[in-house]
């Protein structure tokens, strides 16, 4: 029985693409972003300090049902700019440059909103 013999290729197009790789951000300019509904923890503020970034402080607000639906959110407002305050305050006592704002109700929004500024790493707390 004769031998089957299979072509070798001739032609070999070998060809390498470049590869975009999105910028490494300098850990000088990230930020970290705080995000949580509870109140202030001196043990979460003292790890901020150890880190030694600024920090954003977002307090998302938490309006009931019949408060969202009839759009009187000033209540929840208010009680969320309160923790806000008490953060800023408590971040100060332990050194951490920090600002702080009231964010959506919904934490995902919240976030996106406060990452959009500068480059973040975030820490999320639960209450």
């Amino acid at each position: 029985m004769p031998a089957v013999s299979t072509p070798a290729p001739t032609d070999v197009l070998v060809t390498t693409l470049p590869v975009a790789t999105p910028p490494v951000p300098d850990p000088a300019t990230l930020r970290t972003v705080l995000l949580t509904p509870s109140p202030y923890r001196s043990g979460v503020a003292a790890q901020l300090a150890a880190a030694g970034r600024p920090v954003h402080v977002v307090v998302p607000m938490r309006p009931t049902r019949l408060q969202a639906w009839c759009s009187d959110i000033d209540g929840a407002h208010a009680a969320a700019l309160r923790v806000v305050h008490g953060w800023l305050d408590g971040l100060a006592a332990h050194g951490v440059r920090a600002t702080g704002e009231v964010g959506d109700p919904d934490h995902a929004v919240a976030l996106a909103d406060a990452g959009a500024q500068a480059p973040t790493l975030a820490v999320l707390t639960l209450p």
